[in-house]
């Protein structure tokens, strides 16, 4: 995955980073991170908690949350503000999603990427963002290739990402969406929790207005 910024100078800069995702439905996720400076990072959600671990930082937080994946993704996004790439992708509700934002797709091309025959279409959306993306050919109709422009922030920065290495049917262990803080490591708040707190906070009787 690339994701390009717009410097203060203007200068666009990419940055990239690898992501190795992992689902179980209907409320099983683990995505582990790896950026391009090095960094590492873990998220994993159980069906009844969300956790968010920097392993640079040694620090993680994690927030109850019962429901199905499509909940958490929603609640992530819209509540706690965390950004995760490609998160309409997870949804079950995909097709629903795109049927709600996209107002125009035009076919491009035929194409290959990564010696597999892809079809490639541009689509633009209600939400002032245009997508491609290449879809495989063949038995298994699966995206190679998104690329994401955000045309209403300054300098239209662009996402894009290759997706390989797929498994349908993977033998997955619950163990693997289990948790275990590693040694020294401090749990934090979500930035939106404190937000949240500091909202709803009321001054003590008596005290300075």
């Amino acid at each position: 995955m690339v994701m390009t910024r717009i410097q203060q100078s203007g200068q666009k800069v990419e940055f990239g980073e690898a992501r190795k995702v992992t689902v179980s439905r209907p409320d099983r996720l683990r995505i582990e991170v790896e950026r391009s400076d090095g960094e590492k990072g873990l998220v994993i959600f159980n069906g009844k908690d969300l956790t968010v671990y920097t392993a640079d930082k040694n620090v993680y937080a994690t927030v109850s949350r019962l429901g199905t994946l499509d909940q958490v993704i929603k609640y992530a996004l819209e509540d706690l503000k965390i950004r995760v790439p490609l998160a309409m992708m997870l949804l079950s509700t995909l097709p629903t999603e795109l049927d709600k934002l996209v107002v125009s797709a035009d076919y491009v091309e035929t194409t290959t990427i990564t010696d597999v025959p892809c079809d490639h279409v541009a689509a633009r959306t209600s939400r002032g963002v245009d997508f491609q993306v290449w879809v495989a050919q063949g038995s298994q109709p699966l995206p190679r290739r998104i690329v994401i422009t955000y045309k209403e922030e300054p300098g239209q920065p662009q996402f894009w990402a290759d997706l390989s290495n797929r498994n349908l049917a993977p033998e997955i262990s619950d163990a693997l969406f289990t948790f275990t803080p590693p040694d020294g490591a401090d749990r934090i708040q979500f930035l939106a929790e404190l937000s949240s707190a500091a909202a709803t906070a009321t001054p003590e009787k008596g005290a300075n207005q």
